[in-house]
Formats: structure tokens, sequence, C-alpha cells
């Protein structure tokens, strides 16, 4: 594993992960927030997924794609819509 390009890791890591298709049109931003874009380059690609990662740990990456028409935000009254 030492001779192993980052890619390669990735790859061993993510390979019983199971991913969702690529995404139509995703947010960018919560909150007013942009998310990181190295974070952004893995979800414009798979839009999250779901299952192992490696030997001992699972991971659930929540899709991106936009589905609501709104953006609901917190408020000292609660949640509401943007």
């Amino acid at each position: 594993m030492k001779n192993m390009t980052m890619n390669d890791r990735m790859k061993l890591m993510f390979r019983e992960f199971v991913f969702n298709e690529k995404p139509k049109k995703m947010i960018t931003e919560v909150n007013g927030l942009a998310l990181p874009e190295d974070y952004l380059a893995f979800m414009q690609e798979h839009d999250g997924g779901e299952g192992p990662l490696g030997e001992n740990n699972y991971g659930r990456f929540f899709r991106l794609q936009v589905r609501f028409p709104a953006v609901w935000k917190s408020s000292s009254s609660g949640w509401m819509r943007n």
C-alpha cells in the first residue's frame, strides 16, 4: 500500500460503496455558506451514496441534488423558508 497513488487508495477505500447517480442540478451552499470545492467535485460525480469505507468504517453522504423549491434556515422563532 506504500507505493499506491492517492487515486488507487481512494478506489480501494470506496470499492464496496454504492454511489448515487450524477445530479442534474445541485446546491452549492447551505444557509449562505459555500460548500468546499473538493466536496462539491466529489458530489458532482456521485451525488452521495452509502456503504463501507475501508475495513472498519461506514459512510453516508446525503444527496445535494436540488429537490425542493425553498431552502430552510434557522431563525429565532424556529425554521423558516428563505
